[in-house]
């Protein structure tokens, strides 16, 4: 299991351990959430992971609520409402371990062609050097297909695999992540994505 250490507390939500069969292990995580409130508009999270396993580590997990647009919303459309985004120590996309982390644009959508999901928006990641503020912009798309599902307590919790086949999810341009588990807290309100990855440390 691995240790996260994180200085910003806004919303604690932790999932307990659940263990199912393809080495799909959902850690007791504490993943912190901030409200982002417009989705246009970044609001950032501070979170650092430390591991000695010669990976780079990756949490990410989002909240949703239903999307602005009422018809896009009666179609299963959401948008994220907190979000919280956690990487190992002098991780590719934040060396420094100094990084503030937000999305922009998001939209998690049922795919209507396999029956899975579409997660895709902006991930902004803000330093402060010198005074001044600086962000860089990762876009996101990825598909997940849903593998089981199980009720735990009354929810339903689904297991998802990325569906390009390799398991990978991407930040654009050029950082790549294997998913190591994806877990959707089924809610028509208010569902939840949890993603755990991992690539070799450069």
């Amino acid at each position: 299991m691995i240790r996260l250490k994180l200085k910003l507390v806004i919303i604690s939500i932790s999932l307990i351990s659940i263990i199912v069969p393809n080495f799909r292990t959902i850690y007791g995580l504490g993943v912190l959430l901030e409200d982002t409130g417009d989705d246009n508009n970044s609001a950032s999270t501070n979170g650092q992971n430390s591991s000695d396993s010669g990976l780079e580590q990756m949490v990410l997990k989002a909240e949703f609520k239903p999307d602005e647009n009422q018809f896009l919303a009666e179609d299963g459309y959401y948008q994220v409402q907190n979000f919280g985004f956690i990487v190992s120590n002098g991780s590719e996309i934040c060396p420094l371990n100094n990084c503030k982390y937000g999305v922009e644009n998001t939209q998690f959508r049922p795919n209507s062609v396999s029956g899975g999901y579409v997660f895709e928006g902006r991930l902004t990641v803000t330093t402060i050097e010198d005074g001044i503020e600086k962000s860089e912009f990762y876009y996101f798309n990825v598909g997940f297909d849903k593998t089981s599902e199980e009720e735990r307590n009354g929810t339903a919790i689904q297991f998802l695999e990325a569906s390009n086949g390799v398991g990978i999810f991407s930040f654009i341009p050029g950082i790549d992540y294997s998913i190591i588990n994806a877990t959707l807290l089924v809610d028509k309100k208010n569902p939840s994505l949890t993603i755990h990855g991992e690539r070799p440390h450069h």
